[in-house]
């Protein structure tokens, strides 16, 4: 007990002093399974000498409580942790897995060394540190992927078997409400990247039993998470003969025309955006001319060395409302603006080829064509 309690006063000492450098909380339970916090979100760590309900049963510290700043708290006993750190925990490097599908998935939950590896658990603003699936990628893996419910190694979940006959395994691993884990052993909640387009504090997730679907749940919730490798082929990265390769669809789209997911800013800083700086190379060195492709208005982006890209007229999305699609698109760069912490500049387009380089609110939903270097 005693070097918990010396943890405690030399991490509280450490979080005040260098909060602005410390990301993230971990507590390791026995088991193998942690729990993690953005240090941004934590009030105080205390030790209690009440069980997680709240009644005094010792005279000796028996249950540590995490409080955040928004008033709710997580508890845990002391004689399920492990250990607490300030440092990411050990987490074995996933292979991704090639289902015939859009993305590759993870072969393990994020936090586990095995497929069948409960790992961690996240609540989504943690979880978003992490390549999510979108909603249309989980979908996706329902839709065109047999479920079958089985077990490895004596952990009950399900096998996912894709159109091109690989599989993945992926455990019922339940959720956690505070300390306090719920469904382990028969059913399956994980974290997309997609926000509820008609309520900002509800997330779009994966649940499963035999079959999955895809529903909401509160963004506090702490859920598993799966990675998927969402970032395309080197071949798909188009070089115009510009500082960065340009990548031929939006995120989230599996073809030129389709428009893809829409983020917000911050979640759209995920991605490899690019510069407003290089937002404005392609702008100012390329030419532009309204095209439509299979149906879909947008632009011919054509660059020094011939070579182009086609961008839809996504549109935008506000709240669950999706305006100008046809007609202009607008895209996230990583560049905030300088006079506003509220903005964020983004390249803007119409069905004429005309385009600009704007500032815009952070809150908006816009589409995301990412870059990679040369």
């Amino acid at each position: 007990m005693k070097r918990y309690i010396l943890f405690l006063l030399v991490a509280l000492s450490f979080v005040a002093s260098t909060a602005q450098m410390l990301e993230e909380f971990h507590i390791i339970r026995s088991d193998g399974s942690f729990s993690s916090f953005l240090c941004s979100e934590i009030k105080s760590i205390q030790f209690s000498k009440t069980d997680v309900s709240g009644v005094i049963v010792s005279e000796k510290y028996i249950t540590q409580i995490v409080e955040k700043s928004d008033g709710s708290s997580y508890k845990v006993p002391i004689s399920e942790m492990k250990e607490m750190s300030f440092d990411t925990p050990p987490i074995e490097q996933s292979t991704y897995i090639d289902l015939g599908l859009s993305v590759k998935w993870a072969s393990c939950n994020a936090g586990a060394s095995s497929p069948e590896g409960y790992g961690g658990y996240y609540n989504w603003k943690a979880a978003c540190k992490f390549s999510l699936p979108t909603q249309e990628q989980m979908e996706e893996l329902i839709i065109k992927c047999t479920w079958e419910s089985t077990s490895l190694n004596d952990v009950t979940g399900v096998k996912v078997t894709g159109p091109n006959g690989n599989s993945i395994f992926m455990p019922y691993s339940g959720f956690l409400i505070g300390s306090i884990p719920l469904g382990q052993g028969s059913n399956g909640y994980y974290w997309s990247s997609t926000l509820d387009p008609n309520n900002a504090v509800d997330a779009r997730i994966l649940a499963f039993d035999v079959g999955g679907y895809v529903f909401n749940v509160d963004v506090d919730e702490e859920l598993s998470v799966r990675p998927v490798s969402d970032t395309p082929p080197i071949e798909t990265y188009i070089d115009l003969g510009l500082s960065v390769k340009w990548a031929s669809c939006n995120e989230g789209a599996s073809s030129p025309e389709g428009y893809g997911e829409y983020y917000n800013w911050e979640a759209a800083c995920k991605f490899s955006l690019p510069t407003q700086a290089q937002m404005e190379e392609l702008d100012s060195k390329c030419t532009w001319e309204g095209t439509t492709l299979n149906g879909v208005k947008g632009v011919k982006v054509t660059g020094p060395n011939g070579n182009s890209i086609f961008m839809p007229c996504a549109g935008f999305r506000n709240g669950s409302t999706l305006y100008e699609q046809g007609k202009n698109g607008f895209y996230w760069s990583s560049t905030p603006s300088l006079n506003n912490d509220v903005f964020a500049y983004d390249l803007t387009f119409n069905d004429n080829g005309d385009s600009n380089v704007f500032d815009n609110y952070v809150i908006d939903e816009f589409s995301v064509r990412t870059v990679a270097e040369k």
